[in-house]
């Protein structure tokens, strides 16, 4: 139950991030600052390394 939970949660931010980035881009200094992605379990495992590919993408989509 708990993957579950976390794989509706990353599919949940990963659907956020693509209406945001087109707001990002209508939008002048947004964001001011880099953005952090918060994982509350260890680094390496499958949670790390999909919020780490999400980075990759926000990065390159909000040009930060």
């Amino acid at each position: 139950m708990k993957k579950f939970a976390v794989c509706a949660c990353l599919v949940g931010v990963v659907l956020a991030s693509f209406g945001l980035t087109g707001m990002a881009s209508a939008a002048a200094p947004w964001p001011e600052r880099p953005i952090r992605v918060i994982i509350p379990w260890a680094p390496g495992g499958s949670t790390d390394i999909a919020a780490r590919i999400l980075g990759a993408d926000l990065t390159k989509r909000l040009k930060q």
